[in-house]
């Protein structure tokens, strides 16, 4: 592959006099295709993601002041407003023949009593980003396919909203949009993090990889209720928060025990999940994230426009010891493992070839393998502030009294989310309730909850 042409074509260019194209990369045409995925008819709803602030905004009225912000947003972030079409990006100029349409697509106010979970799933059949503004429970509610946002890219992008939407007391026009947003579209990963072309070495790897995985499933697995190859059910939700004292101990212990809160939690899971499935496998194939923005020069791209694919997949088998302690160490091992080698900057070439080329044409009989698996965003307060303020001289005022990010799940998976935010850790299940009971998943995050910490020796 010649890498330098690749990049050409990675490069946004206009196509037309409202429009400027380009090509998707190795991890957008894996997350493209995974989006066509789950069991049945899903209209291409896998695997978006949803992001959601609960706020309290001093000085502000919503339904007049959030349609500016939005369009701000779209001055940040306007990849978050083009579209996938075959194997290219697509993106139109936000001028008067576009603008209104857009703000009619993608942006809806609900005057409901519901709660942003109560509402999760909100289907999203535009293509592009959408936002959902909840009045009576003041939430702002973001969703878009996975092509465009991942989970830290969805925090920044709410970051960058909250902060528009705390601007606008302030602004005296509207943003300037016309075509002036076009500056602020960025390549992708293969192009900011100049992704190296895979040798036959690397392939060999990749090979080898991905069968020790796909026997890993033999381990510890999920037991579904219901039969996989059924049509899909509505994806849901479970959150189990730890209060902030709790929060603390679990960090402090978890540093004295030389290991992070996310590989603790990890060994946490696979111990609930093999109690609860009652097996004596000792090992549990899953898949490691992550987040590469830390490769990508911010003098040049600046981190309030990284909102895209910018997380890395990597295949893993975890061990599980008897001992609690030494199955979070193996498991900070499993998840340090693609740093210490140049093989986690190759692994995009792996999801968006081999991979694809998998799930396009599997072989005979084979399907895909349920997993549990789990995502860390790390400490969001990093991402997304406590409050935000408005521009000097103003009053106004957002508060971000809580946060949560979710995604659509169509496939017999499940998914735990952990995060923290202002200073409390916050564990999540998404399951689609075609293939498990809630009761199921309850326990399961229950268990999981209890092993932590009483592995950490935090309860007796």
């Amino acid at each position: 592959m010649a890498v330098a042409a690749e990049h050409s074509r990675l490069q946004w260019a206009k196509a037309s006099l409202r429009t400027y194209e380009r090509s998707l990369d190795d991890m957008e045409k894996f997350f493209a295709l995974a989006g066509e995925g789950g069991v049945g008819a899903t209209d291409g709803q896998h695997w978006h993601i949803a992001v959601t602030a609960k706020i309290k905004a001093t000085g502000l009225d919503l339904r007049k002041d959030v349609p500016t912000a939005w369009k701000t947003l779209r001055h940040i972030n306007p990849c978050l407003s083009a579209v996938v079409q075959g194997d290219r990006w697509v993106y139109t100029v936000a001028d008067e023949q576009e603008l209104e349409p857009w703000l009619k697509e993608t942006l809806h106010f609900h005057d409901t009593s519901s709660t942003s979970r109560d509402m999760f799933p909100i289907r999203n059949f535009t293509g592009r980003a959408a936002l959902h503004v909840l009045l009576q429970t003041k939430e702002l509610y973001l969703l878009a396919p996975h092509t465009h946002l991942d989970g830290i890219g969805a925090y920044t992008a709410m970051n960058n909203l909250v902060q528009a939407l705390a601007d606008t007391a302030s602004v005296t026009d509207s943003p300037k949009l016309g075509g002036d947003e076009a500056q602020h579209l960025i390549p992708p990963l293969n192009v900011l993090a100049d992704i190296p072309a895979a040798t036959d070495a690397h392939r060999s790897t990749f090979k080898s990889m991905l069968g020790s995985w796909m026997a890993g499933f033999a381990g510890v697995k999920l037991q579904q209720d219901g039969d996989t190859k059924q049509p899909h059910g509505d994806p849901r939700i479970l959150y189990a928060p730890f209060g902030v004292s709790e929060t603390k101990c679990i960090i402090a212990r978890c540093k004295e025990l030389g290991f992070t809160v996310t590989a603790a939690v990890q060994a946490a899971v696979s111990i609930a999940l093999r109690k609860q499935v009652k097996s004596t496998a000792t090992i549990q194939s899953a898949v490691t994230i992550h987040d590469v923005r830390k490769w990508i020069d911010k003098t040049k791209y600046p981190a309030t426009g990284l909102v895209g694919a910018l997380a890395v997949p990597v295949p893993a088998v975890f061990t599980l010891a008897d001992d609690f302690v030494e199955t979070a160490h193996l498991a900070k091992q499993k998840y340090r493992e693609p740093e210490l080698t140049d093989l986690l900057r190759i692994l995009p070439r792996f999801w968006g070839n081999e991979m694809v080329a998998i799930m396009t044409s599997p072989p005979a009989g084979a399907s895909a393998p349920s997993s549990l698996g789990l995502s860390s965003f790390g400490i969001m307060d990093t991402y997304l502030k406590p409050s935000y303020q408005g521009a000097a001289g103003s009053n106004t005022q957002v508060e971000v009294e809580d946060a949560w990010l979710g995604i659509t799940l169509y496939s017999p998976d499940i998914l735990l989310h952990l995060w923290t935010l202002q200073g409390a850790i916050k564990l999540q299940c998404v399951y689609n309730e075609a293939y498990f009971k809630k009761e199921a998943v309850a326990a399961l995050l229950e268990e999981t909850r209890d092993e932590l910490l009483q592995g950490l020796g935090l309860v007796n």
